[in-house]
């Protein structure tokens, strides 16, 4: 059973970092990125499709191919049916591909995803458990609700931000500096945490 600095990094600590982090990407959301999905619907969809469809598929065959252990198959199916993020679009603008279209697609796929995580990730543990595994299922309706809190909410909250304020930008850069930091702290409080990295 986790200790109380376990149960402090996973219930508090992970949920407000996700939060802030969320944050920062909705300062660099417009409204404008979202209507780029009318202006140039092929190229969304396509994106969406690679990542919200094949990209899970991928992770599945890729955990069958390997034989991969049950948490870990499961882990890998979660983490291919994650959505881009700002890390995604800072590579697009280094290699000089289209970051308009790259932060449209980040923007739409991080609202689908609250919805198709719970059921890609149940399909996943109904896929990879054996009789030697807890077979525990995401509640649906529950995961929605607490992903959509964790991440709708503080990316609409920052693009309200940016929409009414001259220093989004400046904001935007600070709110990135501490998402590394959070996420490092993050890596370091799972490794230093007895418990906190065990199933």
């Amino acid at each position: 059973m986790p200790d109380q600095n376990t149960q402090l990094l996973l219930i508090v600590f992970l949920p407000v970092a996700l939060a802030i982090i969320m944050f920062g990407m909705g300062l660099s959301l417009t409204l404008n990125d979202f209507r780029r999905v009318r202006d140039e619907p092929r190229a969304i969809m396509v994106g969406l499709i690679a990542q919200l469809a094949l990209l899970p598929a991928l992770g599945f065959l890729f955990a069958w191919a390997f034989r991969l252990s049950p948490p870990l198959a499961i882990g890998m199916v979660l983490l291919c049916s994650a959505p881009g993020g700002p890390t995604s679009n800072l590579l697009s603008f280094i290699g000089r591909g289209d970051v308009a279209l790259s932060v449209s697609l980040t923007a739409v796929a991080g609202i689908i995803t609250v919805f198709s995580i719970p059921w890609i990730v149940n399909l996943g543990v109904r896929t990879f458990s054996d009789a030697t595994t807890v077979q525990t299922e995401l509640p649906v309706v529950l995961t929605i609700a607490k992903i959509g809190g964790g991440v709708v909410i503080p990316v609409i909250f920052g693009m309200w931000i940016r929409a009414r304020s001259r220093h989004a930008h400046n904001m935007a850069r600070i709110v990135q500096r501490l998402s590394f930091c959070i996420l490092g702290c993050l890596v370091i409080g799972a490794v230093l945490i007895p418990g906190a990295s065990a199933p």
